[in-house]
């Protein structure tokens, strides 16, 4: 990857690590679950989800999609 996007990454994740501890107050406060105090949670929600989509891409849809290489010669 370029530097510019190293940089852009580490600009985002700087925002989101500030907007979860200074803005967690900022939307409604009727609904609060046990895990919204837990810091860092939503962070590492999303991280595990893009995970989760990756492996799922990888390991069950790539077998689908993908063809042997010589599969419009036969």
């Amino acid at each position: 990857m370029k530097i510019w996007h190293w940089i852009v990454l580490a600009v985002l994740t700087a925002a989101s690590i500030i907007a979860e501890f200074v803005g967690s107050g900022s939307h409604g406060e009727a609904v609060k679950h046990s895990w919204s105090g837990i810091p860092l949670f939503w962070i590492l929600f999303g991280a595990a989800g893009c995970a989760a989509l990756i492996a799922f891409a990888k390991f069950v849809l790539a077998p689908v999609i993908y063809k042997k290489e010589d599969y419009y010669n036969e």
